[in-house]
């Protein structure tokens, strides 16, 4: 006696769909250190039947924050705060300050409905049967009637999640939804040019399994033109200080004074010449704050004509002073 295939195979066995349809973009094509910026994931249900997409997540270097968390964390601080004494207030003072440098690995990424001012804290593990369903102050999640140990699993982590204002989103067949990641630098004035690769994790559940799908997107993060010009400014004092030190002439306040201006002057513009002359790239790396300062240096102390062919034939060459 035969027996085919389809009907040897355990009833319980999910079939294999395939991947999900992920499409990832950024707000801007040049990110600048200091400032938020997002990266979007368009999430689209290729399948024949619903899915539901849990969490959307990636891991992000030291070098950045997760601002969509630092809300969130922000919001629990102030909702908490109805009644507080000085050293409550103390304490809350220094959570607010160690919120925006705990490094906590993982970014994640929340829809439109996300809204960190609402207070989720009162969600607790209290569970009124009803029927086939469970109410838990309003929100309603399947609880089996012989939960096994699985079950119970992925209960609890959506329940933890929807504390963390991440609300699952049913995607009926062909329907997308968008995810949004909310970053944003540590620092701006020291911060070292960033090359990182996102691998995007997306948790959805279909045929009543767990699935998760992966993508990689790739981000350049510099510096931005007034952290490199400030490094320049600092760098040009220096240097012109030093070649008046170092001058065997003797030179009065006032002559100080005049190489220290043209040595700003100077070397802010040869800063913003760099960065609109992409062929000077290779011959001087201006990439951060320190390039900024090392540019300074070398204006102010050897003189601006060392530059002046950034400018083009008509500039006429000069010294810094």
């Amino acid at each position: 006696m035969s027996m085919s295939l389809a009907a040897a195979m355990p009833a319980s066995v999910a079939p294999v769909r395939g991947s999900l349809r992920l499409n990832v973009s950024t707000s801007s094509p040049q990110i600048g250190a200091g400032s938020d910026f997002s990266i979007f994931v368009v999430i689209q249900n290729p399948f024949d039947v619903p899915i539901t997409i849990n969490q959307v997540q990636t891991h992000i270097p030291i070098e950045l924050l997760d601002v969509n968390r630092l809300r969130l964390e922000l919001a629990k601080q102030e909702h908490s705060a109805t009644s507080m004494s000085i050293t409550s207030l103390i304490h809350q003072i220094r959570q607010r300050l160690t919120a925006r440098t705990r490094h906590t690995g993982v970014a994640i990424a929340v829809g439109t409905d996300f809204d960190p001012t609402v207070e989720r804290d009162f969600v607790s593990l209290q569970v009124k049967s009803m029927g086939d369903h469970s109410s838990m102050v309003g929100v309603q999640f399947s609880f089996p009637t012989n939960p096994n140990p699985e079950e119970l699993d992925r209960l609890f982590r959506r329940l933890a999640d929807y504390k963390h204002g991440l609300i699952p989103v049913t995607l009926q067949p062909g329907d997308s939804t968008v995810k949004q990641f909310v970053l944003r630098t540590r620092h701006w004035l020291l911060f070292t040019p960033l090359t990182h690769t996102f691998q995007i994790q997306v948790n959805y559940s279909g045929d009543g399994v767990d699935h998760t799908d992966t993508i990689a997107y790739g981000q350049n993060i510099g510096a931005t033109i007034g952290a490199i010009s400030i490094g320049a400014c600092c760098g040009a004092v220096l240097g012109a200080v030093l070649k008046h030190l170092s001058s065997a002439e003797s030179a009065s306040a006032a002559s100080l004074g005049r190489a220290v201006l043209v040595a700003l002057l100077a070397s802010i513009a040869v800063v913003v010449a760099f960065a609109r002359k992409s062929a000077a790239q290779p011959i001087v790396s201006v990439e951060d704050f320190w390039g900024g300062a090392l540019i300074g240096f070398t204006v102010g102390f050897f003189g601006f004509g060392q530059f002046s062919g950034l400018f083009g034939t008509a500039t006429q060459s000069g010294t810094g002073g």
